[in-house]
């Protein structure tokens, strides 16, 4: 039902330590090693909530082979286009005192035309039978900026909605296509329209900009510790403005450890809870609900499984769905 995409998906690694001081040498008491990249993220919530997806991504080198089996262990849908250089290693580094995290990601390996064309193709035939596509992170050296809005495109001949989640000049092109929805975060928002970053009023004004002028049909941006708010086009008679709006708040903002994976949380959850059959808002409330458990964990962990099914029961969602 779902396709995700992860152009530049990564080895994760994150490490725990006490403290970290200039000069000195220190060790760490926890140690993981992940696949990484946020339709990674996102197929991984998809299958906690029983939805299925296939999950497209890039990978070459010693480094993907190693990606190849960590998905395998993990039972991800991993359809691998492979590429000539080394898949990234990205690591998160987190202290307790202070509390603070660092993240260092590597540029990603530079894809070859051939390799382009052959992930093309392969998106084409997936695209097939599904209802939903999924497409982000950063675009690794040698693809183009507005790659992502050719898939768009290529989406939309095929009728299936596309979700986005990138940033900078990459967002930019992508909203021109005019994407089914679009995942900014307040930073995101503000440079997409070219303002600074400012109340809950001005980022509702300024997704209601985007949504006029044709640059999304729908926009979910997350507002970290103050949940994420859904603004779209809107049907029903005196909506204001033509937008509807629906905000889900987080309801503990100080449990924060990690912040590696809380969007993808939230748009895996969100385009999860419509697979579901949950409303638009009823999907909202969930997907933050999801993103509030992923933060409240170290490193790159995500929302268990079991989280996840308490949170579906209670949304009325019971059972298994392919």
């Amino acid at each position: 039902m779902v396709l995700t995409v992860t152009l530049n998906p990564s080895l994760d690694r994150s490490l725990v330590v006490e403290s970290l001081r200039r000069d000195v040498r220190v060790f760490s008491s926890g140690n993981r090693l992940e696949p990484g990249g946020k339709g990674i993220n996102v197929s991984r919530v998809l299958a906690r909530m029983g939805v299925s997806s296939h999950m497209l991504a890039l990978v070459g080198g010693p480094e993907g082979e190693i990606f190849e089996r960590l998905c395998r262990t993990e039972r991800l849908p991993l359809v691998p286009v492979r590429c000539a250089d080394s898949t990234r290693t990205n690591l998160t580094l987190s202290s307790h005192r202070p509390r603070a995290e660092y993240k260092i990601n590597e540029a990603g390996p530079r894809i070859r035309p051939g390799e382009l064309r052959e992930f093309l193709k392969t998106y084409r035939r997936l695209l097939r039978g599904k209802k939903y596509v999924v497409l982000g992170g950063s675009l690794p050296p040698g693809v183009p900026p507005d790659f992502y809005a050719r898939l768009v495109r290529e989406a939309q001949r095929s009728q299936v909605r596309t979700a986005v989640d990138c940033d900078g000049s990459v967002l930019r092109k992508t909203a021109a296509a005019t994407p089914w929805l679009i995942k900014p975060n307040r930073h995101e928002l503000a440079e997409l329209v070219g303002k600074k970053q400012g109340s809950f009023r001005q980022i509702e004004a300024a997704a209601i900009e985007l949504i006029h002028s044709r640059r999304a049909e729908n926009i979910l941006v997350s507002m970290g510790a103050k949940g994420a708010v859904l603004l779209g086009e809107a049907e029903i008679p005196g909506s204001v403005r033509g937008v509807r709006c629906a905000v889900g708040r987080s309801d503990d903002p100080s449990s924060v450890r990690s912040t590696v994976g809380a969007g993808d949380t939230l748009l895996g959850a969100f385009v999860g809870g419509l697979c579901r059959g949950l409303s638009e808002g009823e999907s909202l409330g969930l997907a933050v609900a999801c993103a509030s458990l992923t933060v409240a964990k170290p490193g790159t962990e995500l929302v268990s499984a079991r989280e996840l099914g308490e949170l579906m029961r209670s949304f009325g969602i019971h059972g298994k769905k392919s």
